[in-house]
């Protein structure tokens, strides 16, 4: 007589570890910010996993640790096996960054300076245990359509310029819920008019004669109740997903 199953416990453990792993494969937005402006940048150094000691800014983010990490210990193990760069963050106190490199996008959301992205990147790197290297990056348009050429355009899968009402205000804006989209509001195709396209001019300069190079997409965002009010149809137009560059 075959068992009767009551429960999600109940099921064998290699059933479990699949629902756990597919569990893990939702892309995700990972905002990442800093309070530091330049003259004033609060530097540590962190040891990291290879026993180096890496520079670190205070940087912070909203996006929530993958869930399945506090499920129970099943779940947290698989987890870890697919959320592989993790690095630890001063600002408010110690917490963990937990990034999927292979399906997460980073969003590299800085006011002051483009330097932060550098040190960020360079940060990422020497955290990245498995050498996957980010493979979704995500850039303000405002500061994102210039040196192109100093990001790592022969391992990234996907790069993303984002147009942004406004860097003002920096920190109240800020919300764990936040979503790329397609441009679609007037005020969001008249700066992809204006910076997007040639953007698309910075990116075509840079990939001269490199044999691989990221998709490029421009992208608007939507936080907190206006990305709460995006139907599951909106919320496909995330940046893997999004508007290519034209044509």
């Amino acid at each position: 007589m075959s068992r009767l199953i009551t429960g999600f416990t109940d099921l064998p453990t290699e059933l479990r570890l699949k629902i756990w792993h597919f569990s893990c494969l939702t892309p995700r937005l990972v905002e990442v910010r800093t309070e530091d402006y330049p003259g004033n940048w609060n530097i540590s150094f962190s040891p990291t996993r290879h026993g180096t000691k890496v520079r670190t800014i205070e940087w912070a983010t909203k996006c929530p640790a993958p869930a399945l990490l506090s499920v129970c210990h099943e779940s947290r193990e698989m987890a870890l096996k697919v959320y592989t760069l993790r690095f630890e963050v001063l600002a408010y106190g110690f917490y963990t960054i937990y990034i999927n490199p292979l399906l997460d996008t980073i969003y590299m959301n800085f006011k002051w300076d483009p330097e932060f992205r550098d040190i960020l990147l360079s940060d990422m790197k020497a955290f990245d245990e498995e050498e996957i290297g980010i493979k979704n990056l995500a850039l303000p348009l405002w500061n994102g359509s210039g040196d192109l050429d100093r990001l790592p355009l022969n391992s990234l899968s996907s790069l993303t310029l984002v147009i942004e009402d406004s860097v003002e205000p920096y920190w109240q804006d800020w919300d764990e819920d936040t979503v790329l989209v397609a441009p679609i509001t007037e005020q969001e195709v008249t700066r992809w008019e204006k910076g997007g396209r040639g953007a698309c001019v910075t990116l075509d300069a840079a990939i001269q004669g490199r044999e691989k190079y990221p998709v490029f997409n421009i992208a608007a965002i939507r936080r907190g109740d206006a990305a709460r009010a995006l139907t599951p149809d909106d919320r496909r137009f995330t940046a893997l997903h999004g508007p290519r560059r034209p044509t």
